[in-house]
C-alpha cells in the first residue's frame, strides 16, 4: 500500500503578516526599556570615570602643597585641558590623557581626536572643570565665586568636575546632548568631597563664557 506523502502546515500570508506585527509591536514596547537601559550605563560609567578624575586631583593636590591642577587661561572655556598641562599634572595618576578625560556618554558621537578645531587631541576635552579663571556669571559670580586654589578653600559640596555641558549657534553639547537643536538634558558632576550626581538640565544656569556659553549646577539644587 503506497503511503502519502506528509503535508506540513505552512503559514498563510496573514499569519505571517499578524506574526511580524506581532514581533513589530514587542519591539517598539521594548525600545524604551533598552534606551532607559542604556542611558542608565551610561550614566554610570561617566560618573565613575568623574570620580577617578576627582581622586587624581586629590592625590596630586595632596602633593603639591595642597593646590589643584591649575590650568591658568581665562580665555579659552572650561572644556581647555591642555596636554602639556595634563602631562605635568594628572598623567602620574590617572594614564593617558585620552582614556580618561573624555564624557562616555552620547557626547562621544561629536568627539574625535583628529580634529584641529576644536582641537581634542591636544587642548580640549570632553569635561568641563570648574577650576578656571574665565568670566563668571550666574549665581557663582563676584563674593560668591568659590576660591579654588587649593583643597582647604574649596567647598565639599561644589561639583569641581562634570560633562561639557554648553550652548553654541542653537545647539547643546553635553552628556546626552551631542550637537542637538534642544535644551540641554542634563550633566554628571563630581564634588570635591568625591561625590558624584546626575543634575537635570533644568538645574543648571550658565556660569561662563568664551566662545560658547558654558552651565553648571545651580547651587543647593
Amino acid at each position: 500500500m503506497t503511503r502519502l506523502p506528509s503535508r506540513h502546515p505552512a503559514f498563510t500570508l496573514i499569519e505571517l503578516l499578524v506574526t511580524i506585527g506581532i514581533i513589530v509591536l514587542l519591539s517598539a514596547l521594548a525600545m524604551p526599556a533598552l534606551q532607559k537601559a542604556f542611558s542608565s550605563s551610561s550614566k554610570t560609567k561617566c560618573l565613575n570615570r568623574l570620580r577617578q578624575i576627582q581622586t587624581g586631583c586629590i592625590t596630586y593636590a595632596a602633593e603639591n602643597n595642597g593646590l589643584f591642577p591649575a590650568v591658568n587661561n581665562g580665555y579659552w572655556g572650561p572644556n581647555y585641558f591642555p596636554e602639556s598641562t595634563y602631562a605635568q599634572t594628572l598623567k602620574p595618576y590617572l594614564g593617558e590623557r585620552n582614556t580618561i578625560m573624555f564624557c562616555q556618554g552620547e557626547l562621544n558621537k561629536v568627539r574625535n581626536p583628529q580634529l584641529t578645531s576644536p582641537d581634542y587631541a591636544k587642548s580640549y576635552i570632553t569635561y568641563q572643570y570648574f577650576n578656571y579663571a574665565g568670566d563668571f556669571s550666574g549665581t557663582l559670580t563676584g563674593s560668591n565665586k568659590p576660591n579654588l586654589a587649593r583643597t582647604s578653600t574649596a567647598p565639599n559640596s561644589l561639583p569641581l568636575w562634570g560633562c561639557m555641558a554648553t550652548s553654541g549657534a542653537g545647539r547643546s553639547y553635553g552628556h546626552a546632548d551631542p550637537g542637538v537643536s534642544r535644551p540641554l538634558s542634563g550633566m554628571c558632576v563630581v564634588n570635591v568631597d568625591g561625590s558624584a550626581r546626575w543634575v537635570k538640565g533644568s538645574d543648571l544656569e550658565a556660569y561662563a563664557y568664551s566662545a560658547s556659553t558654558f552651565y553648571w549646577p545651580i547651587p543647593n539644587r
